[in-house]
């Protein structure tokens, strides 16, 4: 162990060589000798200079940190470069191993050494002050800036940023569609405030604008409220300037603030459930917690579809955290679900609201067993009946795209579908004990812009892209330009996706990361006992929800939650946070 610690300086620098060869290799920098030379010493000096005898926990939490992280930008990179780059459907072969296992040891050493830093940086940060400005008046000024910063993105974009989506709520709210295939609810809240500005403003792009500014005032209100919270636990004024910041200068906030879709509001409305979540836990269970919780709850629920879902993926952790009032918290879990049911069970019967078709649920599922057919694996009698019956294989075979499951999807028989699931899911297993390698694969491609950060997806449209299909401008939809000329080039590059650096903005992986690295780091702050951490299980459902039924492998506005919680995931950690004492 002593020659170990006296040849330290050599082995630490044996590393760093050992790690830029080889994330010089997978990057291209060994090409250019100077800037290969140039990483390899920064990544020496790196090395040599962190300090290593530090503390068994800081170790700890670096090694399982280091394997999480190395384990997603390795195999990531794989993922990535034969989906986006090769286009080649098989992703691992035996001549992969070797630079697969060389990839993930160089990114093991280099998280190790990042993380054995960073952990020691936490010990020492303190960001608790004195706040002694009125919390109202702190929530009242942040939303007012953030809801000014993000008027120009209005007058650029006016009536609004628009998808094939955005056109479909439209015209069941014109003709009246009783649909549950975009959230009930939620379409006529909106058909709501857009009869209003129809009324106010007149129709087509009056009225759309009009929802549009009501979803800013509430994009900005709920923004400040993470800001005054954080105020409120006597966060450092700084810090709190900083995330306000965040979501004011930010070109996605601003972005999606200005677009008409769905998931907007129900992103946004994380922030009113994770800080439900821990005033329950600080104040006790009483019924005005129990109201911001179960208000929170309701509108995630009947704001998308897939809210269910999440909350379903919710219910066990919160029980399992509150384990001293197991009883009240299993009661309102439990009225909040049979509200929920009776709503989307007898209600929607009654007023004659279409079911969702199951397709969507089945995405990743479908893929699967898509590829296995592109790659002309050989499938079982019964089985292959089935699938002739179910797709349109010819279809399938000319239209797969591993990352979208909108081809394969549209090829499905619903009839077939609908009426024997218990028959596919049969099927599905029976392909996975023959194919997992395939499965795996295509589960990989479908889903790596929600764990790896190096992927942005493009989908976003205006009305003229939209108008052959959905007939805007039977609606008098139109988009134009109301910004004085020399702001639109400024305000069209930050909304620019391509730029350097937009991935910072753009993509979802990074901010999934993000929000793990933010887990890990409240666990070695307050420990893996502290009840607060059910705060993070709400976007990890999300998440989660995603990860089973991704129809797109990185679409933005789904994972959108996270994004509009984030400085709250990384802050939470580092506040001051008692618990009630009837949870003690």
């Amino acid at each position: 162990m002593k020659k170990i610690y006296k040849y330290q300086g050599l082995i630490k620098f044996m590393l760093a060589i050992f790690v830029a060869f080889v994330l010089g290799l997978q990057n291209n920098i060994v090409h250019y000798t100077a800037l290969f030379l140039l990483f390899a010493g920064l990544l020496c000096h790196f090395f040599v200079h962190t300090e290593h005898d530090v503390k068994k926990k800081i170790k700890n939490f670096s090694v399982v940190s280091g394997v999480f992280f190395s384990l997603i930008f390795s195999l990531g990179h794989f993922v990535y470069q034969k989906t986006f780059v090769t286009q080649d459907f098989v992703i691992f072969s035996i001549a992969n191993i070797v630079p697969l296992v060389l990839m993930l040891l160089a990114y093991f050493v280099l998280a190790y050494f990042v993380f054995i830093r960073t952990f020691t940086a936490l010990e020492k940060i303190k960001i608790s002050t004195v706040n002694n400005a009125p919390v109202w008046k702190v929530w009242l000024s942040s939303a007012f800036i953030i809801f000014i910063c993000y008027i120009p993105y209005f007058l650029r974009c006016y009536p609004a940023l628009m998808s094939p989506d955005s056109f479909v709520q439209i015209n069941n709210v014109e003709k009246v569609v009783f649909t549950n295939n975009h959230p009930f609810v939620q379409t006529w809240f909106f058909g709501g405030i857009y009869n209003l500005g129809k009324i106010l403003f007149g129709a087509g792009n009056g009225a759309v604008a009009f929802y549009i500014i009501i979803q800013m005032i509430i994009l900005a209100c709920l923004f400040a409220m993470v800001v005054s919270y954080l105020y409120k636990k006597k966060v450092n004024k700084m810090i709190c300037l900083v995330v306000l910041l965040f979501y004011a200068l930010s070109p996605l906030h601003a972005f999606f603030s200005v677009t008409l879709w769905k998931d907007i509001i129900f992103g946004s409305i994380f922030i009113l459930v994770i800080i439900s979540l821990l005033t329950l836990i600080e104040k006790g269970m009483n019924l005005k917690t129990i109201s911001f919780y179960t208000v929170s709850v309701l509108i995630m629920l009947f704001f998308r579809n897939n809210g269910i879902y999440i909350f379903i993926l919710l219910i066990p952790l919160i029980i399992l955290v509150l384990k001293n009032c197991r009883l009240k918290i299993f009661a309102v879990q439990f009225v909040i679900l049979v509200f929920y049911f009776i709503i989307t069970g007898p209600v929607y019967t009654h007023i004659g609201v279409k079911r969702t078709n199951t397709v969507e649920a089945l995405s990743i599922p479908l893929q699967q067993i898509a590829r296995v057919i592109v790659l002309d694996k050989e499938i079982d009698g019964v089985s292959r009946e089935y699938l002739d019956e179910l797709l349109d294989i010819e279809k399938i075979r000319t239209g797969y795209v591993p990352h979208i499951a909108d081809p394969v999807k549209n090829s499905v028989d619903f009839d077939v579908l609908d009426s024997n699931k218990s028959k596919f899911i049969k099927v599905w297993f029976k392909i996975l004990l023959q194919h997992p390698k395939e499965y795996i694969e295509s589960y990989l491609s479908s889903t790596i812009g929600y764990w790896y950060p190096d992927v942005v997806y493009h989908a976003i449209s205006s009305t003229n892209a939209a108008n052959e299909e959905y007939n805007a401008y039977e609606y008098d939809i139109d988009n134009k330009n109301l910004l004085y000329e020399p702001f639109v080039k400024v305000i069209d590059k930050t909304m620019d996706k391509t730029l350097p650096f937009s991935i910072v903005f753009w993509s979802s992986g990074l901010y999934c990361c993000i929000l793990f690295l933010s887990i890990i780091i409240f666990i070695f702050k307050k420990g893996i006992k502290s009840r607060f951490v059910i705060a993070y299980a709400p976007l990890v459902a999300l998440w989660l929800s995603l990860m089973i039924s991704a129809p797109v492998c990185a679409e933005l506005r789904y994972i959108y939650g996270i994004f509009t919680c984030i400085p709250l995931c990384l802050i939470i950690p580092f506040i001051n946070l008692k618990e009630d004492e009837s949870y003690a």
